[in-house]
């Protein structure tokens, strides 16, 4: 049976921006049925996207398949192509830089790819801990300037990481070259 990964994306409703502008400005099209679920392409990958709300965040949830997600970075690898090229990737970094979120990550692990583990992090967004955030080494994580400021450098870490960084806005991978999302 295939698995699925997510792409977590966290909104602070004091921006209040609304949900269908959060879905408009990532692409997707919500469907017409009642379910909260509205399957789509995204980064040329099948996806499912759900939106859920806590007392402090809009939270977009949009879950792909692994088999799909890892065919297509092995091909891509085979190809010889930059990872950071991955159309996930590019959906990703286009969907930050429209809405820009708090925080929005792609979980490449599978034990990261549920709501309810997003949902055990929100303390940590609140709270304003980079560090903790960067040491769940997702496959890639985006922290906006608030959050990004509180970044400690730590060896172990940062090693192991490709860091692109824009002011203090932060945006990780989790390794280098073929390692890059894993």
């Amino acid at each position: 049976m295939d698995k699925k990964l997510a792409v977590l994306f966290f909104y602070s409703k004091e921006k209040q921006i609304k949900p269908l502008d959060i879905w408009n400005a990532c692409g997707v099209k919500p469907s017409t049925n009642k379910s909260n679920s509205t399957p789509a392409l995204w980064g040329e990958l099948s996806c499912d996207f759900h939106f859920f709300e806590t007392f402090d965040h809009y939270i977009l949830f949009v879950q792909l398949w692994q088999s799909e997600f890892l065919e297509k970075l092995i091909t891509m690898e085979n190809n010889n192509e930059d990872i950071k090229q991955m159309p996930l990737i590019q959906a990703f970094m286009r969907s930050i830089k429209i809405t820009i979120p708090e925080v929005a990550y792609i979980a490449t692990h599978l034990h990261q790819s549920s709501i309810d583990y997003a949902l055990n992090l929100e303390w940590a967004i609140l709270s304003m801990n980079a560090d903790y955030l960067s040491d769940e080494r997702f496959g890639l994580l985006y922290l906006n300037e608030d959050i990004g400021k509180y970044w400690t450098p730590n060896p172990l870490r940062d090693d192991r990481a490709e860091i692109i960084q824009e002011s203090n806005q932060k945006l990780v991978f989790a390794g280098y070259g073929k390692e890059m999302l894993l």
